[in-house]
């Protein structure tokens, strides 16, 4: 592998010159060089056991991902990325018309339903190799009833990084979803619930007192960077620059600029102290 792959020299060559420094922070994980190169080599001979040449990488950005497409580069195998929100049938068709051999999948996330309120996954089993190539089911099994309702439960597997789903049902002709919007008949999934079963909240973060800013409209501290009038089109009118702070929104108060920035955020520090702040959230 060294004599023959260049990516696999600069990896292992950034891993004994900085093993310790950070080559990966995502989210509240960091990952050094050292370890990312451990895990995608271990992934690529993984890999290198399976016949076949070309394999689909399919899941949202994650830490798996990234050791995913590293150790397919690393084991010499043609990789496909494949955009984690397409409709499944659009998703196999161009699956098909590549001829991948395999599927590799960061996450079993989507759930959907078939008939009887059997939880389909839209996405292919993670093994803990992360070879993949079949679909699952999931029964979605009725635990208890009362006068009104009907109550199903179903375990998704756990040792999951982030996980995504919605439920479909169908009732005779009908088929309606159920996601963060409540009962729709068709399914965005932008609005898929979502759990982080691993996620912890950092010791710096607990109890802590938080004071959400929105910028601009906090305090204007350098004028020279106010938005005027008809600087630029915004939503399809022109920029307006506020002047009068004290004046009621406008029904589009959306493309009005009140001048608010970082510098008067800074003036007042103080304040923000006083009020017993200690962390501060931007928008």
């Amino acid at each position: 592998m060294d004599k023959i792959n260049s990516f696999y020299k600069m990896l292992k060559y950034n891993a004994e010159k900085y093993p310790d420094k950070e080559a990966i922070i995502y989210d509240t994980m960091t990952v050094t060089y050292q370890k990312l190169f451990e895990d995608s080599y271990k992934k690529a001979l993984h890999l290198m056991r399976f016949e076949g040449s070309r394999i689909a990488i399919y899941g949202p950005a994650s830490y798996r991902w990234i050791v995913n497409m590293f150790g397919t580069i690393l084991a010499g195998k043609d990789v496909m990325l494949v955009d984690f929100f397409l409709p499944q049938n659009t998703r196999n068709d161009i699956l098909k018309k590549v001829g991948v051999d395999y599927i590799l999948s960061s996450t079993n996330q989507y759930i959907l339903a078939d008939n009887e309120a059997i939880i389909i996954t839209d996405a292919e089993k993670d093994e803990v190799d992360g070879l993949i190539y079949n679909e699952e089911k999931i029964q979605m099994t009725k635990e208890s009833s009362n006068r009104i309702f009907d109550f199903y439960t179903a375990t998704i597997p756990g040792g999951l990084p982030f996980i995504r789903y919605h439920f479909e049902i169908h009732s005779g002709r009908v088929t309606c979803f159920y996601d963060k919007l409540g009962p729709t008949k068709q399914n965005d999934r932008e609005y898929d619930f979502e759990i982080c079963p691993g996620f912890k909240v950092p010791e710096w973060a607990k109890g802590a007192v938080f004071y959400q800013i929105f910028v601009d409209r906090f305090c204007n501290g350098d004028t020279s960077n106010d938005v005027l009038d008809n600087e630029y089109a915004y939503i399809g009118t022109g920029s307006v620059q506020v002047k009068d702070w004290n004046q009621r929104p406008s029904i589009m108060d959306v493309g009005r600029f009140y001048g608010g920035d970082l510098q008067g955020v800074k003036d007042k520090l103080d304040y923000l102290q006083d009020l017993g702040e200690e962390l501060q959230e931007f928008h």
